[in-house]
């Protein structure tokens, strides 16, 4: 039987306005070492109340697809003729769009993913567009971002991204980001499949030669300009046509037992039950000892001490929103493309990446 739960109480940011860890089109916990990756995804075994990996080939709704169901304009994949920046820029998304959405995609990992007996009526199962981009209206969305992309599409570049998240849950958050844009951009989605998780002769995590295969023959390497906050995601030449950006850290609590009271909980079968403990514990989203309904003296310690170390953790990271706020690398990047022509860019990046290293020591300084 499960216990209580800890005394935190659920903080969803308010929004005026209206795209996943443990989902289909979401991120999961990962391996890597590093502090800015998405976890990878997973889904639950029922009957071992345990997270497996997802197949690559699993059945997925694409962004293509969904643009067509909602009857968009498609961007296109191809510049037309006349373009001045006839390029391609390819787009990281966590860190480098958006700040930390790990908090958004832990709720709708478990709130979808985990096979619950029933679900609340009344009650969405998992984060909606509208719920994503009421984060990204909360600061969520790198400051610039829009501006720079909106110019780059003005001057008839084309524009991908390339991530590390699972296709569905970037196209959930993809979305949301043109719908605050106020017009689509995005000719296409590289995510995990797309990664070295499925492509292990790719020498770094990312390909551009892989991007070119699928879609964009048109371009050459030095046609292509690649943004994101990971210096090894590509590797031999083509780290050449790589502006590294510096990771846009913005941050804000989204509870991921929102919509699971501990009534809910109990009425699950105990393999669910489990398969949530196991999680939100392994994860450190939840005290290591949540769920057991009699506790030590040194295990109630335990759960106190994490709990006090979350209360300051967050404090921390709320505080660490106004230096993220004041981010401007976008901005520099900005700057730079409108001094600039279609010739430099294909000669080298490097004057960009001045730009990112100029707005970012001022904005420390």
């Amino acid at each position: 039987m499960l216990a209580a739960f800890p005394a935190t109480k659920p903080q969803i940011p308010t929004a005026t306005h209206s795209s996943d860890k443990f989902n289909p089109m979401s991120p999961s916990r990962s391996t890597s070492t590093s502090s800015t990756e998405p976890r990878c995804q997973t889904n639950i075994d029922p009957k071992l109340g345990q997270m497996s990996h997802t197949s690559s080939n699993e059945s997925k709704v694409t962004r293509r697809e969904q643009q067509e169901q909602s009857a968009s304009s498609l961007p296109p994949t191809v510049p037309s003729a006349g373009s001045k920046l006839p390029l391609l820029f390819v787009f990281d998304m966590d860190h480098t769009m958006v700040g930390d959405l790990q908090a958004l995609s832990d709720r709708d990992n478990l709130e979808r993913n985990i096979p619950w007996a029933n679900w609340p009526s009344g009650c969405s199962r998992g984060l909606s567009t509208k719920q994503i981009l009421s984060f990204l209206q909360a600061g969520m969305l790198r400051p610039g971002l829009i501006d720079i992309v909106r110019f780059l599409r003005s001057q008839g570049a084309i524009i991908v991204v390339y991530t590390h998240s699972e296709e569905r849950w970037a196209a959930r958050v993809l979305s949301a980001i043109e719908q605050l844009a106020g017009f689509t951009f995005i000719s296409a989605l590289f995510s995990r499949r797309d990664c070295r998780d499925h492509h292990p002769s790719f020498q770094s995590r990312k390909n551009l030669h892989h991007v070119v295969r699928h879609g964009f023959q048109w371009a050459a390497l030095k046609d292509i300009v690649m943004i994101d906050d990971d210096p090894t995601a590509l590797a031999g030449d083509e780290a050449t046509r790589l502006v590294v950006v510096p990771p846009y850290q913005h941050w804000q609590p989204c509870q991921w037992n929102h919509n699971l009271s501990l009534e809910f909980l109990q009425q699950q079968p105990s393999n669910v039950q489990r398969c949530l403990m196991q999680s939100v514990t392994s994860w450190s989203i939840a005290p290591p000892h949540f769920g057991k309904s009699l506790l030590t003296a040194q295990q109630r310690e335990e759960n106190d001490a994490w709990e006090q170390k979350q209360r300051i953790k967050e404090h921390s990271r709320m505080q660490s929103n106004m230096q993220a706020q004041r981010d401007a690398c976008m901005h520099g990047l900005l700057a730079a493309l409108r001094n600039s022509n279609c010739d430099m860019v294909q000669k080298s990046v490097a004057f960009l990446q001045q730009a990112v290293s100029v707005t970012s020591s001022d904005m420390i300084m």
